[in-house]
């Protein structure tokens, strides 16, 4: 794990440096760990709690959600629904930066390679 979160750092150091023209600043170990533990925290209430809360509501208005099996199979549905959301707007974002960097070559954001400029 340790060199996992080496690697993260070596890489957020790397997005710094492109960035700037200046003395190259680095992450700190506190700002590394406020990130995981931020991280961590999204992960446990998006994943763990919003699909628990999202179907115990849904329990109000259909009584067949009452039984462990329906139970959780609507909470593994609602995950797999953010999860795909969660990656469709990352599929969007990557496209919105390309537009980005073919609109607007002067930004920061025109060093980044995108399969539209190739």
């Amino acid at each position: 794990m340790w060199l996992g979160v080496r690697a993260l750092k070596f890489s957020a150091n790397a997005a710094i440096e492109e960035g700037s023209s200046e003395k190259p600043e680095e992450i700190s170990s506190w700002m590394m760990t406020l990130n995981m533990i931020i991280s961590f925290v999204f992960f446990v209430v998006m994943y763990k709690l919003v699909p628990l809360y999202l179907t115990t509501g849904l329990q109000k208005f259909f009584p067949a959600l009452h039984g462990r099996i329906a139970f959780n199979l609507v909470d593994g549905v609602i995950r797999m629904a953010i999860f795909l959301g969660f990656l469709y707007m990352i599929s969007r974002w990557k496209i919105s930066i390309a537009c980005l960097s073919i609109t607007a070559p002067s930004t920061k954001w025109s060093s980044i390679s995108s399969p539209v400029s190739q």
